[in-house]
């Protein structure tokens, strides 16, 4: 069954853990979704619960505080990855225009390729605008 018999020894579902969250993370709901989500794993995994290495409630509140983290790093890189998004449509990205520099960048690489010889020595040549072609290599 789960749960085994760590049910019975549960501290009521609110306080220091929902505080604790709350401080955290700086959000109520997501700081009840956290307590909640901790009992749930308790729950279902009772035997990560070692009652020889501390109290119910101080694993609790370590592992509170452990997910409220995980939560803040995910949230935090979900507004980064956002404000960029953000920011590139801001700059006026333009899709075509990239898709038109790739293009002509893979046909120039093609034609370096088709380069007879020493096409290394000639590629930084082509590449080079301070090389005249007179001075290219033959």
């Amino acid at each position: 069954m789960a749960g085994g018999g760590v049910g019975r020894d549960l501290p009521p579902p609110r306080g220091g853990r929902v505080r604790l969250a709350k401080r955290l993370i700086f959000d109520a709901v997501l700081a009840e979704e956290v307590t909640q989500e901790v009992f749930v794993r308790l729950w279902r995994e009772p035997e990560r619960y070692d009652p020889t290495r501390g109290s119910l409630r101080t694993f609790l509140l370590s592992v509170t505080h452990g997910r409220a983290i995980d939560i803040l790093r995910s949230e935090m890189s979900r507004r980064a990855r956002e404000e960029r998004s953000r920011a590139v449509a801001e700059a006026g990205y333009d899709l075509e225009q990239e898709v038109f520099d790739l293009t002509t960048a893979e046909r120039v690489r093609e034609a370096v390729a088709k380069l007879p010889g020493s096409s290394a020595k000639r590629s930084s040549s082509l590449t080079s605008a301070a090389t005249p072609i007179a001075k290219w290599p033959s």
